[in-house]
């Protein structure tokens, strides 16, 4: 997401919880799908896999088309231990991407999960 000279980072540390939950609410529904990724795997590395699914799942429904919401998707399930919600979305990325790499990777990883 976008940098704001006053972050929600910095609201917090201040003790306005109210404004960096407005700011991060706002963050959200601008965010482009690149950006939505990118806070789904900060929250991945910061341990919020829960919170990562909830963003990765808003992402695959803005952006249906993309292979990489779903590939996304997958790898917080199963880093969630989920196999068959990691299964489904895995399987929804391979079947969206062109790319023979991609498609090489996630039929590695399926076969992993099964």
């Amino acid at each position: 997401m976008r940098q704001s000279r006053l972050s929600g980072v910095s609201l917090l540390a201040a003790g306005d919880r109210v404004a960096a939950d407005s700011l991060r609410r706002n963050a959200l529904q601008v965010a482009t799908e690149a950006d939505m990724n990118g806070y789904g795997y900060q929250l991945l590395g910061e341990g919020k896999v829960d919170e990562a699914i909830e963003v990765f799942r808003k992402n695959a429904k803005d952006y249906p088309r993309s292979w990489n919401t779903y590939d996304s998707l997958g790898e917080a399930y199963t880093l969630k231990g989920d196999k068959r919600q990691a299964i489904a979305n895995y399987s929804r990325a391979l079947a969206l991407t062109k790319d023979p790499d991609n498609k090489k990777r996630i039929e590695g990883v399926l076969a992993g999960l099964r």
